[in-house]
């Protein structure tokens, strides 16, 4: 059966009796060809796809090998998913760019754009998503759309 997901899925299989370790590979190739995601460091049976690892989009096919002290074992039966945009997110950004900001008159000089990009809370702080906006010269604000996210993971801003 086929699932939808979005790009930070997470992987649940059922506990193997006696395994230590679990190999999760992901691939866009029901044969598995190449890889997407090659992991055997997990030790639960679930799996945590890093942010940025997945396009939304796309039909994927994973499975898991088991490890226990004889080995690995053979690999579990393939599932497949396809992922879907996560929910858009609008951050309503305010900033004044150095330089363009004149404190006497409380204006910016002229209206600038920026380019925000949205990362991973965590390290190594990956781009998940970037938008662009125009500052506002009076209110000193500008509208974002971030199209690919998951409202189950916390990001960062960057802007350049």
């Amino acid at each position: 059966m086929e699932q939808l997901m979005f790009q930070t899925p997470i992987l649940d299989w059922n506990d193997v009796l006696s395994a230590a370790k679990y190999w999760v590979q992901v691939s866009t190739d029901s044969l598995f060809s190449t890889f997407i995601l090659n992991d055997s460091s997990s030790t639960g049976s679930q799996f945590s796809v890093t942010p940025g690892k997945l396009n939304y989009n796309t039909k994927y096919y994973w499975r898991v090998y088991a490890r226990n002290v004889n080995g690995w074992g053979t690999p579990s039966l393939v599932f497949k998913f396809t992922t879907i945009p996560g929910q858009l997110i609008k951050i309503n950004l305010n900033v004044l760019v150095e330089g363009f900001y004149n404190p006497i008159t409380n204006q910016m000089t002229r209206k600038d754009t920026v380019i925000v990009y949205l990362c991973q809370s965590i390290s190594p702080y990956n781009k998940i998503d970037s938008a662009v906006a125009s500052i506002d010269s009076n209110l000193f604000t500008g509208l974002l759309h971030f199209k690919c996210s998951d409202r189950n993971i916390f990001y960062s801003c960057k802007t350049l």
